[in-house]
């Protein structure tokens, strides 16, 4: 294992000289070569601006958890108070 890491960590640059070498780049070639980096707003419908569709996914897992995690718990309770009237 320790073989295959010197392997991947051999690299001719750290990764600060790699990412200072792309904001270089990014800043010589700026004025037409970044244009496809760029992402023009009025292609992109309200849903991808305002992210809706991950939310409306965040707010539908809490939902589901909660739904799970409630009915889980009146089954324990209701299960504990069947037993207690049973003795």
């Amino acid at each position: 294992m320790h073989r295959l890491s010197v392997i991947a960590q051999d690299q001719p640059e750290s990764a600060l000289e790699r990412a200072v070498f792309w904001v270089e780049f990014v800043g010589r070639h700026g004025h037409g070569g970044t244009r496809h980096f760029r992402r023009d707003i009025r292609q992109i419908s309200l849903i991808q601006y305002y992210s809706i569709d991950v939310i409306a996914s965040l707010v539908f897992g809490v939902a589901i958890v909660t739904f799970v995690i409630s009915k889980a718990c009146k089954r324990c309770l209701c299960s504990s108070r069947r037993k207690i009237k049973a003795e």
